[in-house]
C-alpha cells in the first residue's frame, strides 16, 4: 500500500513540475515589446485623419494614448509622413501620464504598426513629449547636466541673455536622453541624429532641482518643446 502512495505521490509532482515548466516556457513565448493586453488594445485603437495627419489612439483607464504621422508641402510631392507626435495623456488631471519612456514604447510600437500599412512614413523630425512628462528621461535629462560643472558655468553666465544651442544640443546627444524611442526608431531603420531646442530660455528653479535630488544651485535648461532630429540609418 504505502509502495503504491509513493508512486502516486512521485507522479503526481512529475506531472506538476512539468505543468510549471510549461508555465515559465509560455510565458517566455510572449513578446516583451507588446503591451500585455495587446489583443484587447488593438480593438480598441480609433484612427482619423486629415489632409496632413494621420493618427491612431485608444483610451484605457482613462488614460489616452495617441500617435500622430505628420506631412507637410514639401512631403506632397513624395506622399511621406516626416514627422511624428507621441503623447501620454492622464484625463483625470488633464495633463500628461505619470509614466516612463520605457514602460510607453509598447504602446508607441503597437500604435506605429496599426498605421504603417496607411502612411508611407520617412520620419526626419519628432515630438515624443519633454523630459519632465517622463520619469526616465527627466532623471537621464538631469543627471547628464548635473555632472558637467563646464555646463554650469557657462549657463550660469547665459542666465539673462539665452543659453548657447549649440552646447546644449551637443550635451543631449552626449546623454541619448530618449535612449528607448532611439531604440525602437533603429527598428524601423531611423535613428536620432540631433535635437532642436525650443526658441524660450527657461532654467529649473531651485525649489524643482532639490524636489528631485539635485543640487539646487545647478543651472540647468527647462525645456518645453524639445524636438528631435531623425534620418535613415
Amino acid at each position: 500500500m504505502a509502495y503504491h502512495f509513493m508512486k502516486i505521490l512521485v507522479a503526481s509532482l512529475f506531472i506538476l513540475s512539468y505543468a510549471q515548466r510549461q508555465n515559465v516556457t509560455d510565458t517566455n513565448k510572449v513578446d516583451p515589446a507588446r503591451p500585455k493586453n495587446f489583443e484587447y488594445l488593438r480593438h480598441l485603437i480609433t484612427f482619423d485623419s486629415t489632409s496632413w495627419t494621420y493618427s491612431a489612439s485608444f483610451i484605457i483607464d482613462k488614460t489616452g494614448r495617441e500617435l500622430t504621422f505628420l506631412r507637410y508641402g514639401v512631403d506632397s510631392a513624395r506622399n511621406i509622413y516626416s514627422e511624428v507626435r507621441y503623447s501620454c495623456q492622464d484625463y483625470n488631471s488633464k495633463t500628461f501620464a505619470k509614466t516612463t519612456l520605457k514602460n510607453e514604447i509598447p504602446y508607441i510600437k503597437m500604435l506605429w504598426e496599426s498605421l504603417a500599412s496607411k502612411v508611407k512614413i520617412d520620419l526626419s523630425v519628432g515630438f515624443i513629449g519633454n523630459p519632465e512628462e517622463y520619469e526616465d528621461v527627466l532623471k537621464t535629462y538631469l543627471d547628464v547636466f548635473a555632472k558637467s560643472t563646464r555646463l554650469t558655468y557657462k549657463f550660469q553666465g547665459e542666465l539673462n541673455s539665452g543659453y548657447n544651442t549649440d552646447l546644449y544640443k551637443q550635451t543631449l546627444r552626449r546623454g541619448n536622453i530618449y535612449q528607448p524611442f532611439d531604440s525602437l526608431l533603429k527598428t524601423y531603420g531611423f535613428t536620432i541624429s540631433d535635437y532642436y531646442p525650443s526658441e524660450h530660455d527657461f532654467f529649473y528653479s531651485k525649489a524643482f532641482l532639490k524636489q528631485h535630488g539635485y543640487d539646487s544651485t545647478l543651472i540647468i535648461p527647462r525645456d518645453f518643446a524639445l524636438k528631435i532630429k531623425t534620418f535613415h540609418q
